[in-house]
């Protein structure tokens, strides 16, 4: 009904309106009924085409608070958060991530990501460099256990949600570059990471396989032993994750960097 309104009525005709139609979105975005939070998320999409940023403005920041309150309406405002992602990632998500990886970074945000990011679309890999680099800075550093087994979660959520070939490159280039990373801890965490993206993605990674062969086939002889450990558990999941036609025909392609290791 709303989005019927915004659509046959011009600019100069919802002058004036634009608090209370406000307020209907926020009412109904938190409604108990999800056919009404749908509907309503659909109205957000609408209102957003009109009246740009402030319609996110005036709209996102209640359901963050509303997210924080104890009991089902924190539930509640969640799936609205994901309704109105469902028709505008591409807006809503940027304005979001700022306050889910704000440090301290919390158990109760990253689960909110993790949420989140299965609904984010191709809005994700826009973001992905970000997003990633706060969540390992975090489990690089912070040894809470709670914390870390809900990044782990959040990880594979987000590695297992991109799927565009930007997002696929974006990650492919970032990790690859960790793996060279001064730090043992950031050469650790890039093969620990390829390897949960191994084994959730469903994306055709071909284009990078022997860029990790040889990478990964060069970490074997590094002097950190998280780093080896980590390298060679990535490489197992890696290759076990390569479909069988797929090994059969690229076997020399991938083979060669072996090869080239065993000669040294």
């Amino acid at each position: 009904m709303l989005s019927d309104i915004m659509e046959s009525t011009t600019d100069t005709q919802r002058e004036g309106h634009e608090s209370e139609i406000v307020n209907m979105v926020r009412t109904s975005l938190v409604d108990d009924d999800a056919i009404v939070r749908t509907a309503a998320a659909k109205a957000f999409g609408t209102f957003q085409e009109h009246i740009g940023a402030k319609a996110i403005n005036q709209t996102i920041p209640t359901l963050l608070e509303a997210l924080c309150q104890p009991g089902e309406r924190s539930g509640t405002a969640l799936q609205a958060l994901r309704e109105v992602m469902s028709v505008r990632a591409a807006t809503v998500f940027p304005v979001l991530i700022p306050t889910l990886i704000a440090t301290p970074v919390t158990v109760f945000n990253v689960r909110i990501l993790a949420s989140l990011v299965t609904v984010a679309g191709n809005a994700l890999s826009k973001r992905l460099t970000v997003i990633l680099n706060a969540l390992v800075n975090v489990i690089e550093e912070d040894k809470d256990e709670e914390l870390g087994d809900a990044l782990y979660e959040t990880l594979r959520a987000l590695l297992g949600s991109i799927e565009d070939p930007e997002g696929l490159n974006t990650l492919m280039l970032l990790l690859l570059g960790w793996t060279k990373d001064a730090a043992p801890t950031r050469r650790a965490s890039a093969c620990d990471l390829f390897a949960v993206f191994c084994e959730v993605s469903e994306l055709d990674s071909a284009l990078y396989r022997v860029d990790w062969v040889r990478q990964l086939i060069s970490l074997f002889d590094d002097p950190e032993v998280n780093v080896h450990t980590a390298a060679w558990k990535a490489f197992d999941t890696f290759i076990k994750s390569i479909p069988r036609k797929s090994v059969a025909n690229e076997r020399p392609a991938i083979s060669r960097p072996a090869c080239d290791y065993e000669d040294n």
